[in-house]
């Protein structure tokens, strides 16, 4: 006779997988544009330019015939995945119970995959083209702020010049986030700007933590890279950076004879994200020692 047993409680275990993965597990996954239904290696943004008006001159003078400036954006899928093995005398209604250990591990595992793809596409390089032939980096006091810019940690000054380089991108000020490490938050405390209710309107000090400044979203994450005593932090707006998905993470359970007929429980994701625009990133680094 069939497992049907596994299969019920798989099914159950992939819906309570992807909850997280949409919103307290992955800290970037609600603020990024997103694309679903993707299954191929690649996938492409399609993208529409600016361009002005002209003026009109004489009396009914030939009707303008400008072509629109299109765009497009390419980013690598990857796949990433996982087995647990449940002996048979482990419960095996343990994976589908939304509150149980396993349940609670594989979500923080697919939320904290979904933002290493997600932090490496906002800071790394990024391929454009109809092809995605060219390449493009953060680079340039346009799009990075040095460490030592005015300061080595995460300072007002260097929040304050993030948000002056994304207001004169003519990025919109609704949907700007900053993402941190727990140091560069800790270090931002210390500034009586960011934490006096004169400034920010709330009392920060009592909860000890910011969530809100100079018109940014605050993420605070220990997923950022560091190399040596470099730690890239950066501030993004949410239609600039784009992620894909398939369905959701992909979810299999059944009995394996090897070990005894276990159960396993198999999950796997695919997914890819990319830079949108270089102009809607701003880089900022800060040293941590």
């Amino acid at each position: 006779m069939a497992d049907t047993q596994s299969v019920i409680y798989g099914k159950v275990f992939s819906k309570n997988i992807m909850p997280t993965a949409q919103q307290s597990s992955s800290l970037l996954y609600p603020h990024f544009y997103r694309k679903s239904g993707v299954n191929g290696e690649v996938f492409f943004q399609d993208q529409i330019g600016q361009w002005e008006m002209e003026d009109v001159i004489g009396r009914a003078p030939a009707t303008p015939r400008n072509d629109p400036l299109f765009g497009r954006r390419m980013g690598a899928m990857i796949d990433k995945h996982d087995n647990r093995v449940l002996a048979k005398e482990d419960d095996l209604k343990i994976i589908s119970d939304p509150k149980s250990m396993m349940t609670l591990a594989a979500r923080s595992a697919v939320g904290r995959t979904y933002d290493d793809v997600m932090i490496a596409a906002a800071l790394g390089t990024a391929y454009y083209g109809v092809a995605g032939g060219s390449s493009a980096t953060l680079a340039g006091a346009s799009q990075q702020i040095a460490v030592g810019s005015p300061a080595t940690g995460l300072t007002v000054a260097k929040i304050r010049h993030a948000k002056f380089m994304l207001d004169q991108q003519n990025i919109p000020a609704d949907g700007r986030f900053l993402v941190c490490s727990p140091q560069g938050h800790d270090t931002l405390l210390g500034e009586t700007t960011a934490t006096n209710a004169d400034y920010v309107g709330r009392p920060v000090m009592t909860e000890g933590t910011i969530t809100r400044f100079l018109g940014f979203t605050f993420i605070v994450s220990t997923r950022l890279p560091i190399s040596s005593t470099t730690r890239s932090c950066f501030a993004f707006h949410r239609d600039r950076m784009c992620f894909a998905e398939a369905t959701g993470p992909f979810v299999r359970t059944g009995q394996n004879m090897n070990y005894s007929y276990a159960h396993e429980v198999y999950y796997s994701v695919h997914i890819g994200a990319t830079r949108l625009e270089e102009i809607g990133v701003v880089q900022i680094d800060i040293v941590e020692v």
